[in-house]
């Protein structure tokens, strides 16, 4: 299998953290929870050119500087909350025709 190609500095990626060991975790956890890390994901622009699966560090949007193994370059959002219910759409076009009328 080919190595992946490298990501630029400067390019959004995200990348994944461990935030507690299993040794941190709390006490009362589920067995099988509480043998793994507590892992976390951010995003930010790469500060130096890295491949996937290498550990990177990034600046987030807010000027956070995290560490961590890159995951993905330029991540998409692809999370949705569905369509709109066909009463929440009358009720905005009811809404809408009230205010005209104000």
């Amino acid at each position: 299998m080919p190595e992946p190609e490298p990501v630029p500095a400067g390019a959004q990626v995200q990348i994944v953290f461990t935030v507690l060991a299993p040794s941190e975790r709390a006490e009362g956890l589920p067995p099988d929870t509480a043998a793994l890390p507590y892992l976390a994901r951010g995003r930010g622009a790469l500060l130096a050119a890295a491949r996937p699966g290498e550990e990177v560090e990034i600046e987030t949007q807010a000027g956070r500087r995290i560490s961590g193994t890159l995951e993905l370059a330029e991540p998409a959002d692809t999370h949705s909350f569905g369509a709109a219910p066909p009463q929440l759409v009358f009720t905005q076009r009811a809404i809408a025709r009230l205010l005209d009328e104000v």
